[in-house]
């Protein structure tokens, strides 16, 4: 049996939806939220990465394979986030169309260390 068919065996024993048309209520949820934050950039950043979301599931979609594994990312269409090596480097790999004027993972990783001193600026001012 393949991994799909036991997927969707699984999920209709459990009087679920098949493996499509999960995915496919995803990607129209992802496809139909507009929400964002009140800082316009990182509302560009929620609208970029829930395009890509949107755009994965449906790929995964048409695969009919619950599976992603490392031979999949060298598929062009994909747009594979911004990777760090041991050393902290970041990289993009086989050239994808991720775009990080967009979402840059410095900026990201600096907004998160931002947000936990913060947290932690907080946490000592209420003791």
């Amino acid at each position: 049996m393949a991994p799909i068919e036991w997927v969707n065996k699984a999920l209709s024993n459990s009087g679920l939806p098949t493996y499509e048309e999960i995915l496919g209520h995803a990607v129209k949820v992802l496809r139909e939220d507009k929400a964002v934050c009140e800082r316009p950039k990182m509302s560009a950043r929620q609208l970029y990465l829930r395009q890509i979301g949107a755009e994965w599931l449906d790929w995964r979609r048409t695969e009919k394979d619950a599976a992603i594994n490392y031979s999949h990312v060298s598929q062009k269409h994909l747009k594979i986030p911004v990777i760090f090596d041991a050393n902290a480097t970041p990289f993009l790999l086989f050239g994808s169309d991720f775009d990080i004027k967009i979402f840059d993972p410095m900026e990201m990783f600096e907004e998160e260390a931002s947000l936990h001193t913060q947290s932690l600026n907080f946490r000592r001012a209420c003791r």
